[in-house]
């Protein structure tokens, strides 16, 4: 879901090699962080020929559903 220049990625299966590619992402990412992380640490990405891979903390912050908050350049 997006708002403003904020897209929530709700992460139900938590992938075991902690990547989470965004296929076709065509807006540049500034930063992401995990919600429920009161220290709001940021997430490392990188550009793949595909899309934009963020990589995801050892454990998800909910059992059910993470959600991942990033940040786009919304030019």
């Amino acid at each position: 879901a997006q708002k403003g220049k904020r897209i929530n990625l709700f992460v139900q299966d938590w992938p075991v090699s902690r990547e989470l590619l965004l296929p076709g992402l065509r807006q540049s990412p500034q930063r992401a962080w995990m919600l429920g992380d009161a220290r709001r640490s940021a997430l490392s990405m990188r550009s793949v020929e595909s899309g934009v891979v963020v990589t995801l903390p050892s454990a998800p912050t909910n059992a059910l559903c993470s959600v991942v908050a990033l940040d786009v350049d919304a030019g």
